[in-house]
């Protein structure tokens, strides 16, 4: 359904900006109405689940259908305008296209779709402009942040900065850690935390990270221990650290605690890389770029 709504502006595009040949300006309006059939087939189909939640569903999520109903419009209004230049070029009326009412035809119907195109594409550059400014503004407050812990971020070349840093053994380690203590921060803000808590806290997460760690590569344990043994053993570390956690904060705050992942989000996922894309996001590719000769 997303393509439909790109559709909507794509198919305006074509038609509006400057097709001379009638075949251009009437594949535009057969291509315009199968989109609004299928944007009206949609209305229905959603309007009808809606019908059948309301009376039995008291807070059920019911889909909003304005936006299906204002791209609707939009192909509408492209399409007379559409019509209107097709009835120019060929020396007829709109009447003869659409089956409007018979009107003569005007210089100004052709004007009106140059207006048109030329308003569709202004709001489209300024839009692109604004997106690519606040893009800009995000990447600058990056490199502020990254400076902070020594981080060497070019905003102007941000894929590249960070994937010098994320190849590099040591200063991959900097950014991990530079980007735990921020989603640590933000973590503990949501949670509540005061100073005291927030120091015990982490020294909790710390210790069962480390212990997590040791674990998974056989420091702890030896060399004979099994998979099976070893998970046991995780849990027990999961357990006595939630203990621990649930014993330092007050309900209301463990809850919070839960629901921004417990313990589980002090680990960052696999390389830290959860963290780092929290710290530079829409930077680090998915999956990562490895850490080191060879990596990705």
């Amino acid at each position: 359904m997303k393509r439909l709504f790109a559709a909507t502006g794509l198919i305006a595009v074509l038609a509006l900006s400057g097709c001379g040949d009638n075949s251009g300006l009437r594949k535009a309006i057969d291509e315009n109405n199968q989109q609004i059939a299928a944007l009206q087939d949609q209305v229905a189909k959603l309007s009808s689940e809606n019908a059948r939640l309301s009376p039995k569903a008291e807070g059920a999520a019911h889909t909003d259908v304005s936006k299906y109903e204002d791209a609707i419009a939009r192909l509408q209004d492209v399409n007379a305008k559409l019509e209107a230049r097709l009835a120019a070029v060929e020396g007829r009326k709109p009447a003869d296209v659409a089956g409007a009412p018979e009107a003569p035809v005007v210089a100004a119907d052709s004007a009106a779709a140059d207006k048109s195109y030329d308003d569709y594409r202004a709001n489209r550059a300024r839009e692109e402009r604004e997106k690519v400014e606040a893009r800009q503004r995000e990447l600058d407050a990056m490199a502020l942040k990254a400076k902070e812990y020594g981080l060497e971020f070019d905003p102007k070349d941000a894929a590249n900065s960070l994937r010098k840093l994320m190849q590099n053994r040591e200063t991959r380690d900097k950014v991990v850690e530079a980007a735990r203590v921020e989603a640590r921060k933000e973590r503990y803000k949501k949670i509540g935390v005061d100073e005291g808590q927030a120091m015990r806290l982490q020294q909790i997460e710390d210790d069962a990270r480390k212990k997590f760690g040791d674990l998974w590569r056989g420091r702890d344990g030896g060399d004979g221990v099994s998979r099976e043994e070893r998970e046991k053993q995780i849990e027990v570390v999961r357990n006595d650290a939630d203990s621990q956690v649930k014993q330092l904060l007050t309900p209301e705050q463990y809850k919070v605690y839960g629901e921004q992942g417990g313990l589980g989000a002090a680990n960052g996922g696999w390389g830290g890389n959860d963290f780092v894309n929290k710290m530079f996001p829409g930077v680090l590719p998915e999956g990562g770029w490895g850490g080191g000769p060879g990596g990705r």
